[in-house]
């Protein structure tokens, strides 16, 4: 089984807009579309129901003859968060596994990697070839404590060299 992770590329953020139904913005559209040659013509294609992730794979598809489904499934990490300067620093704490105050009423990273672990399982059943267009802090729980890729001690730093977009690819 292949399997090509995904991550989203730029999107359009705006404070007034919840962050699952943001675009992405026209750079991000560019990014996304340079991702072409990076990934399959055919196999499974799904994105999370978010916007930004579902327009990521529409944009890196050969031609609309690929289709995209989607599963919420692959949603990035389920949270009440503000939107405030310290987004990036709550994320990564939330991706070391130092859980505070500040990650009240969201997933763990456990319970996090294992709906996206049973996404993929459950999408792989369908051929050989699986892409999945996700999410950073998602994507980075799943490798560390589902498929142990990544080691815990480097979730954080792993998750901060992703970019946007980025292509993982497992086999």
């Amino acid at each position: 089984m292949r399997i090509l992770l995904v991550r989203h590329a730029e999107p359009q953020v705006s404070p007034t807009v919840d962050p699952r139904r943001w675009p992405l913005s026209e750079a991000g559209r560019e990014a996304a579309g340079a991702l072409l040659g990076r990934l399959p013509r055919t196999g499974r294609w799904v994105a999370s129901s978010e916007l930004k992730a579902l327009e990521t794979l529409q944009c890196a598809r050969p031609d609309e003859s690929v289709p995209v489904s989607q599963d919420d499934r692959f949603d990035e990490v389920r949270r009440i968060e503000p939107f405030d300067d310290d987004v990036v620093t709550r994320r990564r704490a939330w991706v070391d596994g130092r859980l505070d105050d500040r990650h009240r009423g969201w997933e763990t990273p456990l319970e996090a990697a294992a709906r996206f672990d049973e996404a993929v399982r459950d999408h792989a059943a369908a051929g050989p070839t699986l892409v999945v267009g996700s999410h950073g802090m998602v994507v980075t729980a799943w490798l560390v404590h589902a498929r142990g890729t990544v080691a815990a001690q480097d979730a954080g730093a792993y998750w901060e060299g992703l970019g946007l977009p980025d292509v993982i690819e497992l086999a």
